[in-house]
């Protein structure tokens, strides 16, 4: 597995993510996400917590963690999360981040 994702093929943690994704509303606040977004030619996972929520549907504001930012940008954006975009591995899918999903496997 770990040869396959390296090859690009395969990603342990998208295929541990819930089918259905989480309420898009204050539940979602303080928890951990990841959205997909390109970095020069390659499409990345960033990681982050949700601190927020816009009265816009959908609009929430995130945290990134300082490693997956560039310098000129900053840790506190606004994300549209679409319905339509999870589990996506495409420019503005989003799913929970690794610790979420380890939590949510480990409870009963």
């Amino acid at each position: 597995r770990d040869e396959r994702e390296l090859d690009g093929v395969g990603d342990r943690y998208g295929e541990m993510q819930p089918r259905l994704h989480p309420a898009l509303d204050e539940s979602l606040i303080d928890r951990r996400i990841e959205i997909c977004l390109t970095r020069g030619e390659q499409l990345m996972w960033h990681s982050g917590k949700v601190v927020g929520i816009k009265r816009r549907k959908k609009t929430f504001e995130m945290l990134y963690d300082e490693d997956v930012v560039d310098d000129d940008e900053p840790l506190l954006q606004e994300v549209k999360l679409l319905p339509s975009f999870w589990i996506k591995a495409k420019q503005g899918g989003w799913r929970l981040a690794k610790e979420e999903v380890e939590m949510e496997r480990a409870q009963p």
